[in-house]
């Protein structure tokens, strides 16, 4: 009976340690993943902040642009009139 049970335990501890190696490699799996998903989301983080800050330099582009055009007519509108009263 005893060489039964430490053949029993002797199966029983090879069974923890495949086990043990299984979790290492799920481990070292959901580790992976998890890099490689920062490291998308990162890129995906960057690509927005970009975009983020391309649209306020259009906004700023169109509201100068807006300005500007607003002041080429008053000095066309200008000129204009004081061609138009002399």
């Amino acid at each position: 009976m005893h060489g039964a049970r430490t053949a029993y335990e002797s199966a029983e501890s090879m069974w923890d340690d495949v086990m043990q190696v299984c979790e290492e490699h799920e481990l070292k799996a959901i580790r992976s993943h998890r890099e490689i998903y920062e490291q998308k989301r990162n890129a995906a983080i960057a690509v927005t902040q970009r975009l983020e800050a391309a649209e306020v330099r259009v906004h700023c582009f169109r509201s100068q642009h807006k300005t500007l055009n607003a002041m080429c007519c008053m000095l066309l509108s200008h000129d204009l009139s004081m061609v138009l009263i002399t």
